[in-house]
């Protein structure tokens, strides 16, 4: 099809400004009596709540003094959780009205739905419908594949459990990298002890910080307030500096994500954050 080199472009001088929008995950433990107790339930609600509504106002700050770079859009946020219970499913019900839900399903919804036959708590109860109400509030769903072998082999944790819990363990683990490549921000809810198995929280989150991904710490057995989390040593041993988050390195954090100068160019190193890579891998 010939084109008239005369005719006016349609995209016009500069291209459209992108919506300012961050990508926040959830991490923690399910409910556990020693690790995530029905006592802290309450508490845990409430400090998310906290945390995504600090979020909301740093973003609308940013956005605020960001003019020229952003579209005049209001800023979106995407929540992206694997739904199990506890925190996972304390985030979806605590997410701000506006926010987006995108599920990522560590195996088929079939098989995953195993794991909610018989709840956490050790009580016996079956607690599917939970999940599956967060999932239907989700605007898109993810579901990473089985490991083949369990079907071929024909492993079940009743006949084989070694071999099963081993890799379906090792599944967990590929959902957990698979989700932190999604995130721009991680919230955990976390005991603050070292991991009990491959996968655990305190793994995820040694590995979210090694990405060089902020993370939100909200203590599953102390009602404190959030803090960042720095780092997790191999002996465990953990280093979040004893300041609310909400008070300042949370914004901090996500001007760092966020800051985009109008001229950046990725060749020019004045153009790079002091917090992270050059713009034009950022972008």
């Amino acid at each position: 099809m010939a084109s008239d080199s005369n005719a006016p472009s349609t995209l016009g001088a500069y291209p459209p400004k992108p919506t300012l929008t961050l990508r926040v995950g959830i991490a923690g433990h399910r409910p556990k009596p020693h690790k995530f107790p029905e006592a802290s339930f309450g508490f845990v609600k409430r400090r998310l709540g906290d945390v995504f509504a600090g979020i909301d106002s740093v973003l609308a700050a940013r956005a605020q003094n960001s003019e020229g770079v952003y579209s005049n859009e209001p800023h979106r946020v995407r929540l992206v959780s694997g739904l199990a219970e506890g925190a996972d499913q304390f985030a979806v019900g605590a997410m701000p009205r506006g926010w987006t839900l995108e599920a990522i399903l560590p195996f088929p919804r079939d098989s995953y739905l195993e794991d909610f036959k018989t709840s956490a708590t050790g009580d016996g109860r079956d607690v599917t419908q939970a999940f599956l109400d967060c999932l239907g509030k989700a605007a898109t769903v993810l579901e990473m594949p089985d490991d083949p072998a369990i079907r071929r082999k024909g492993l079940t944790p009743e006949g084989t459990p070694d071999e099963y819990w081993r890799r379906r363990n090792a599944g967990y683990a590929r959902f957990a990298g698979f989700l932190l490549r999604q995130i721009d921000l991680l919230v955990a809810v976390w005991d603050g002890q070292p991991e009990e198995g491959k996968g655990g929280t305190a793994e995820v989150l040694r590995a979210a910080i090694d990405a060089q991904i902020p993370v939100v710490w909200v203590n599953s057995l102390e009602d404190r307030f959030a803090r960042m989390l720095e780092s997790i040593g191999e002996d465990g041993r953990v280093n979040a500096p004893d300041a609310d988050c909400l008070s300042g390195p949370l914004a901090e954090a996500i001007d760092a994500i966020t800051f985009l100068p109008v001229n950046a160019k990725g060749d020019d190193p004045s153009q790079q954050s002091a917090d992270g890579p050059e713009i034009s891998k950022r972008l």
